[in-house]
């Protein structure tokens, strides 16, 4: 588990990223980094993470390859990543509809900020109301048009919740979720949407076992059902 914090210092920033134990909460590894304005804030803090990553036992080439600057995978705009990690805050409380308005502000910051997109995407599907369904729809489609300013492994992510919400192309679904799984053979978000999905094709014969097995941690798109 990652976490850190950004602090204003006069006229500098002091930024500071920690891993811990997820079982425990104790420090594994941590970094620090300064910054010498508002704008060189997310640079500093991308190469902070780099750094972290190799702490971490990451090989050089690993993190060389998946190094793709901040501002680029994310947003140009400090303040609306703010925004952005206080609404994935509150969704990871379980919280979508108090997720939903500050994902919507770091959109309004950052036009083109495909994690938000993705984000807000998911934040609506759990609702599970009509006109939300259709808002979250809206909101996978941009993220998926915008996909090349995320990191790969956000791509990755973006691409099957495409797939399986938006347009409901579950073998295209499945084929991601493998391409993710060889890519980041340690990351679990992969397997738990092959591990909880099969509610995704219930009901539908003409769909393979193998299709079924894709992970879902939303409801299915109403037209695959």
């Amino acid at each position: 588990m990652v976490g850190g914090s950004i602090a204003a210092v006069g006229s500098r920033y002091a930024i500071v990223l920690r891993a811990a134990n997820a079982g425990t909460g104790d420090t594994l590894v941590e970094e620090q980094a300064e910054a010498g304005s508002k704008e060189q804030v997310l640079s500093a803090l991308g190469k902070a993470a780099a750094a972290l990553r190799g702490k971490l036992g990451e090989s050089l080439s690993s993190v060389e390859k998946f190094d793709t600057p901040l501002q680029e995978a994310t947003t140009s705009s400090l303040d609306a990543l703010k925004a952005y990690a206080l609404g994935f805050a509150q969704w990871s409380k379980g919280d979508p509809a108090g997720a939903i308005p500050l994902l919507r502000r770091a959109i309004e910051l950052d036009p083109d900020f495909a994690s938000a997109y993705a984000a807000l995407g998911r934040a609506y599907q759990v609702m599970a109301g009509t006109e939300t369904g259709e808002a979250a729809k809206g909101a996978i489609r941009k993220a998926y048009a915008l996909r090349n300013r995320a990191s790969e492994r956000e791509r990755l992510y973006i691409s099957a919740n495409y797939y399986q919400f938006a347009v409901c192309q579950i073998e295209q679904a499945i084929q991601v979720c493998e391409l993710w799984k060889r890519t980041y053979p340690r990351d679990f978000a992969p397997h738990h949407w092959e591990a909880f999905g099969s509610g995704a094709t219930a009901g539908n014969a003409g769909l393979s076992t193998r299709r079924g097995r894709l992970a879902v941690a939303a409801l299915p798109c109403p037209s695959c059902t």
